[in-house]
């Protein structure tokens, strides 16, 4: 081989290298680019993640504080509701007594009017009694009980519990 065949070939082989190098240049430099593109996507779609994250705090935020305020408002209605039917049980229970003073009133005129019961004809009726005894020592006590109706004649008393709506307790 001549020094010029010698020459050609190794500028060949240097002229092949060279291409290597910058091929190779040249891919790293897309690699690179790649890279940084991938890098920065990552990074946006970090960032994309991180404001709706922020976005589902707000909105947590938000429907918590509102469920808190209906939670309250609910509360609210239902203190009202309690006061109402408070308020109705002691109408109700105002009824039920005059209903109750009603029945009284009806049977105790009906009584005084005939002073007849289960066919005893009797002196006089009265009314609303509450009774006390004297102890043998002397000393006044109450005799449990409330007599609605007390019909008295010279053989006979009739005690009358009247009601207005009858249990089997009664």
């Amino acid at each position: 081989m001549t020094a010029e065949e010698f020459d050609r070939r190794m500028a060949a082989i240097l002229e092949s290298f060279e291409k290597s190098r910058l091929e190779d240049e040249k891919r790293r430099a897309e690699d690179e680019k790649k890279a940084e593109q991938r890098r920065l996507e990552a990074e946006q779609r970090r960032a994309e993640d991180e404001k709706k994250a922020e976005q589902r705090k707000v909105e947590y935020e938000k429907s918590k504080a509102d469920m808190e305020a209906y939670l309250k408002a609910l509360g609210d209605k239902i203190d009202k509701t309690d006061n109402k039917v408070e308020h109705a049980k002691t109408d109700i229970a105002g009824i039920s007594n005059s209903n109750g003073l009603a029945a009284e009133d009806y049977f105790y005129n009906s009584l005084e009017k005939t002073l007849t019961l289960g066919g005893l004809h009797f002196d006089y009726a009265q009314r609303g009694n509450r009774r006390t005894r004297k102890t043998p020592d002397g000393k006044k006590i109450k005799v449990k009980g409330q007599y609605d109706v007390l019909l008295v004649n010279g053989d006979s008393v009739a005690i009358v519990e009247i009601k207005y709506k009858a249990d089997k307790e009664d």
